[in-house]
């Protein structure tokens, strides 16, 4: 016995109607061959149907039917255009709709792995394109640039405000200042002085973070060609 059927064979072995297999094709409790017109009976959830339209229909699945010419076609709608003894949809047993919904869980959690294995390749992807730039000494790590750039402005302030001393001692011994004009001299100087520290650092850091948005906004650009 050849266990795929057409549509027309199965309706015929079950005696019901060409739309009722379309129907059940339609809501999932009938599973056809991909790319094929075809419907194995030997499939359990193809199985599960049938026995449940014997039980509910009082039908009986021969496949004999197939050949038995006097077999009696589905009747086609009348001028109204309602199907004659067309029968009302049944509800599904809970076992079905349990079946059902398990059926919706897996395809949801293995859409969802998808998207998990899509996005870790990504990840990883983009990982090992950093770990490249650094080697290739194209990117350069954000906390190493602003401690170089923070100490070379502590060593600019260091070495600047000892400059300074030896200029202001030098000048105090020409214009005849004493000890207390000296200290004036240096403590202005070193007022101004640390403003200028903070106001350097300041756009050193705002200019860092300019730059990091920058490459962040090119990559995303780049990402999405």
């Amino acid at each position: 016995m050849d266990k795929y059927l057409k549509y027309s064979q199965m309706a015929k072995a079950l005696g019901v109607s060409n739309a009722s297999i379309s129907m059940a094709i339609k809501n999932g409790k009938l599973e056809p061959e991909k790319d094929e017109k075809l419907i194995d009976i030997e499939n359990p959830v193809n199985k599960i149907w049938i026995h449940n339209q014997e039980i509910n229909k009082g039908v009986k699945f021969d496949i004999n039917k197939i050949f038995d010419k006097k077999v009696v076609k589905a009747e086609k709608p009348d001028k109204k255009g309602k199907d004659k003894g067309k029968r009302q949809p049944r509800e599904l047993t809970e076992w079905e709709i349990q079946e059902q919904v398990l059926k919706n869980n897996q395809r949801q959690i293995e859409n969802e792995r998808k998207l998990a294995d899509l996005k870790k390749v990504k990840l990883e992807s983009a990982k090992l394109d950093l770990q490249i730039k650094k080697i290739q000494g194209d990117v350069i790590p954000f906390d190493a640039v602003k401690t170089v750039f923070l100490y070379t402005v502590e060593q600019f302030r260091s070495t600047y405000l000892q400059e300074v001393e030896a200029v202001a001692t030098i000048f105090m011994e020409r214009l005849g200042g004493d000890h207390k004009h000296f200290v004036e001299l240096q403590k202005m100087l070193a007022e101004k002085i640390n403003e200028i520290q903070e106001s350097t650092k300041e756009n050193l850091m705002q200019g860092i973070k300019g730059i990091v948005a920058e490459y962040k906004e090119v990559r995303n650009r780049g990402e999405l060609k």
